[in-house]
C-alpha cells in the first residue's frame, strides 16, 4: 500500500513529533520519493529559520504593562 502524507504529517516530522511507525514510513518515503525529500528539506529550511528569531516585545510596552498590573 502506498502511504501519504501531508504537510503537516512532513512538519510533526521535523518536530518529531509522529509515533514512530509514522516517522519510519517518512524517512522510508524520503529514500523512495525525491519530491518527499525535497519537501521535507524546504520545510526544516523554514523551521530552521524560524527557531532563529527570538521574539521580544519593546521595553515601553513590557513598563506599560507591569505599570497597569500594579493598579489592578
Amino acid at each position: 500500500m502506498i502511504k501519504t502524507f501531508t504537510k503537516n504529517d512532513l512538519l510533526r516530522f521535523l518536530y518529531d513529533e509522529l509515533p514512530n511507525q509514522d516517522r519510519d514510513d517518512v524517512m522510508s518515503m524520503q529514500i523512495t520519493d525525491e519530491s518527499v525529500e525535497h519537501e521535507t528539506h524546504e520545510m526544516e529550511s523554514v523551521v530552521k529559520l524560524l527557531d532563529g528569531f527570538r521574539m521580544r516585545a519593546p521595553q515601553d510596552a513590557v513598563d506599560t504593562i507591569l505599570d497597569y498590573s500594579k493598579k489592578a
